[in-house]
């Protein structure tokens, strides 16, 4: 299967299983086998139990599956907002509500007389039976909110008009007079506040909460509101980022981000203009495909398996590293303080201190790959293991029917780099762990034990890495 439509499909099966378990599948428009609030779990707000407005949690912001309310907060700049700030929302979501339906009920089978009768008032009338089935309906609201007044507007609410979707379903010739939807069955409010978050900015916080609310003994009517969803619309660029600063290994860094959102997930459809709920987010791993070549260098099996060419390519790869250390210097500015931060690169901020300590690596790590140079020209058994290394895997990719197979460039300087402590059987408490930033971790695994380790190494495993190829 192609990696496009790989995608697609993995894309379409997401799709799929949010849709059936949000309620919003054309399948689940009208259905019998359970009740909507056991059926949907995902992107619901379910209306309090009484034990629920006496307890301490009575507001529902616990992310739960009976979650209450659903909550987005955005800053927006004090210096940015005035009289004519303003957000245009748009709540959606769908309501279930029960009726009754007339199927007709197979009749079982009767043995047919020796001789037929065509009286047709022997004929048997067809039996019906009332099945009880529940039907979907979408509701929607707007409201456009100032945000300012002089002063910051703390507190402005509204209530969900449901009218029209209760008369929509009052009206239903299948809804039984016993199950008409009276007010309090289907109730939310929308509540929009304007609080300080600090010199800089304020920060608005928008509440959709289920208002209903469910009595102590189970009744035949469906009080959660489902896919609930929030749109809003800035009418001007009056919006800020959060920005929290952490510890990562002992340096600190910056996340920016621009929604904190409880039972729900919150993007920018226009960036600083149109943002809007969904419920999940995605996490995409980036494809970063570690490099298998560099210009004006063969390491592939078979130049490495020959002793003049091998030498020549480690030595043109330990040029090519110096060469880009040089080049990690030269962007230190100089003079900067270690604790300050780099250019933000995209939602993240490093700091100076943690660019260095990885330029230090580098450096330390060029010395050993050096080392491991040395140690192939100056030892026959390890120059002889590594020769017969590189032709164990050209022969084997030959044999596959794959040319010009060789190292990813990360292998080859890890397995160098680790010549020195295998061979003098020095660090052989340490084990080192390589992290290549594709979405996995990759250990090799040292044997202190053998005087010719790199016959024990093997290709990366294929779930990891693609195949070792051109």
């Amino acid at each position: 299967m192609a990696e496009s439509s790989k995608k697609v499909f993995s894309n379409d099966l997401v799709k799929y299983i949010i849709a059936r378990t949000a309620g919003t599948h054309k399948e689940d428009e009208i259905f019998d086998d359970a009740r909507p609030s056991r059926k949907f779990i995902v992107g619901t707000l379910a209306a309090p139990r009484k034990k629920d407005l006496l307890s301490h949690d009575s507001e529902g912001d616990r992310a739960s599956i009976r979650a209450q309310r659903l909550k987005v907060s955005l800053l927006v700049g004090r210096t940015k907002i005035n009289e004519s700030s303003e957000i245009n929302l748009k709540i959606t979501g769908n309501v279930f509500y029960q009726i009754n339906e007339r199927i007709v009920q197979d009749q079982p089978e009767e043995k047919q007389p020796d001789e037929k009768n065509d009286d047709n008032n022997d004929k048997k009338s067809n039996s019906y039976k009332d099945v009880q089935t529940w039907k979907r309906l979408d509701f929607s609201e707007t409201w456009t909110v100032k945000l300012f007044n002089n002063v910051p507007i703390d507190s402005q609410q509204k209530n969900i008009d449901f009218s029209s979707v209760r008369i929509l379903a009052n009206n239903d010739p299948l809804l039984r007079d016993s199950k008409k939807i009276y007010e309090d069955i289907w109730k939310a409010e929308i509540s929009v506040h304007v609080s300080d978050f600090d010199e800089k900015d304020h920060m608005v916080t928008i509440y959709l909460r289920n208002d209903a609310v469910e009595p102590d003994k189970p009744d035949s009517f469906e009080r959660t509101l489902f896919n609930c969803k929030l749109t809003g619309t800035l009418n001007d660029n009056f919006s800020d980022e959060f920005s929290d600063e952490y510890l990562y290994e002992g340096h600190k860094q910056r996340y920016f981000y621009s929604f904190r959102t409880i039972n729900c997930q919150a993007l920018w459809d226009i960036k600083g203009k149109t943002f809007s709920t969904d419920h999940f987010g995605y996490f995409e791993q980036e494809n970063i495909r570690p490099r298998t070549s560099l210009p004006g260098m063969n390491l592939n099996f078979n130049n490495l398996m020959r002793s003049e060419s091998a030498i020549e390519g480690l030595e043109n790869l330990l040029k090519k590293m110096n060469d880009h250390h040089l080049q990690y210097l030269k962007n230190i500015p100089a003079g900067i303080d270690k604790s300050d931060f780099q250019p933000r690169d995209g939602d993240k901020q490093k700091s100076w201190g943690e660019r260095e300590e990885l330029i230090e690596q580098n450096a330390k790590l060029i010395s050993r790959f050096s080392r491991g140079i040395d140690l192939i020209k100056t030892d026959s058994n390890v120059k002889e293991s590594f020769l017969k290394t590189n032709e164990a895997f050209e022969n084997y990719y030959s044999t596959k029917g794959i040319a010009n197979a060789g190292w990813r460039i990360f292998q080859l300087v890890f397995l160098i780099s680790s010549l020195e402590s295998v061979v003098k059987e020095t660090e052989l408490d340490v084990v080192d762990v390589l992290h290549v930033d594709t979405g996995g971790v990759v250990t090799f695994n040292q044997r202190p034990s053998s005087k010719h380790p790199m016959l024990f190494l093997k290709p990366v495993p294929h779930n990891f890495f693609e195949p070792m190829r051109p």
